[in-house]
């Protein structure tokens, strides 16, 4: 899918339109907590691919361990909370990521259609800007109290762009790619300070996307999104947010060799 929208040099305006068009195929993970005084917490994302016809649920390998150490773990798939139940993730410990086939589920839960981000179909005629956007729901602003009837799930995006120097950072996800995410740099689409962002708890798993777009016009752009990796690691004191590159993901799928999680 692309989208045409406006463009003004002096504008990030499409930026809130990118993430309106994007943001449903991000996927919120919430469980019970009785440490919690609220009834149920996020604690990770993922997103949702097409590749080789088929549908998949993608998120961070330690995200999955998480939600095996909870009783009960809920999605959210276009509006409708799902338990996560008879699933087996293919995963790459190497990478931290795994993915599950899921158009059975989809269709035991009664859900037609959803949409997906194309990992063997992406479209040649758009060019990178450079620009990306990293897709989550934080886990400090993911909460649902079924007493008080209150829900509170808030998709969370920035843009980044990819380190320009490699920073010094520990980390063992073997096919990596760094994004600078300096909290205190946090700007809205005018330009405005956020104030002070979310802690990215809960944001692993969910999709870090390459911008890329075309001019049709002299004020018009066409935009597209492409898959970059996935989010699994913030190392805040290095200011470098981690993500596992979309080749680990589609080697993965390719093989589908690794250990399954039912």
């Amino acid at each position: 899918m692309d989208i045409l929208l406006p463009f003004e040099e002096d504008s990030v305006d499409f930026i809130d339109e990118l993430v309106k068009s994007w943001g449903g195929l991000v996927v919120p993970f919430f469980s019970s907590n009785p440490k919690s005084k609220t009834k149920v917490n996020g604690f990770g994302s993922g997103f949702l691919v097409r590749f080789s016809g088929s549908h998949y649920l993608v998120t961070a390998l330690h995200v999955i361990n998480d939600a095996l150490s909870h009783d009960t773990v809920v999605l959210n798939i276009k509006g409708k909370g799902i338990v996560l139940e008879n699933l087996k993730f293919f995963i790459d410990s190497d990478n931290d990521i795994a993915a599950a086939p899921i158009d059975e589920f989809l269709m035991r839960n009664g859900i037609n259609s959803v949409q997906a981000v194309e990992l063997d179909n992406e479209k040649t005629s758009f060019k990178p800007s450079g620009f990306h956007l990293l897709m989550g729901y934080p886990g400090s602003k993911n909460k649902l109290d079924t007493k008080w009837d209150k829900v509170d799930r808030k998709l969370y995006s920035f843009t980044a762009k990819i380190c320009s120097a490699a920073p010094n950072v520990n980390t063992e996800i073997s096919d990596h790619v760094l994004f600078d995410f300096d909290p205190k740099d946090q700007v809205d689409s005018n330009f405005k300070s956020v104030g002070k962002p979310p802690h990215l708890y809960g944001m692993s798993g969910g999709p870090a996307f390459e911008i890329h777009q075309k001019r049709v016009s002299e004020g018009e752009l066409k935009f597209y999104v492409r898959l970059t990796g996935v989010l699994v690691e913030w190392h805040q004191n290095k200011k470098v947010v981690i993500a596992a590159k979309k080749e680990a993901l589609t080697n993965l799928l390719q093989s589908n060799k690794s250990v399954a999680y039912g």
